[in-house]
């Protein structure tokens, strides 16, 4: 796991967002569609809490 996060934060257009989208799957165990569906009203700042929705 190391080895994939080190390469997601140093390598490609945005090694920042990829570092986050790496952990979120880490943390989560969301699948991709989980994460392309995500708006900003599913995110709860307030609770650090995301809202899911997959099919």
């Amino acid at each position: 796991m190391s080895e994939i996060n080190f390469y997601a934060g140093t390598t490609g257009d945005d090694p920042e967002l990829d570092t986050l989208l790496v952990r979120r799957h880490t943390e989560s165990a969301c699948r991709t569609g989980g994460t392309l569906a995500l708006r900003p009203r599913d995110l709860n700042k307030d609770q650090c809490l995301i809202y899911l929705r997959e099919n």
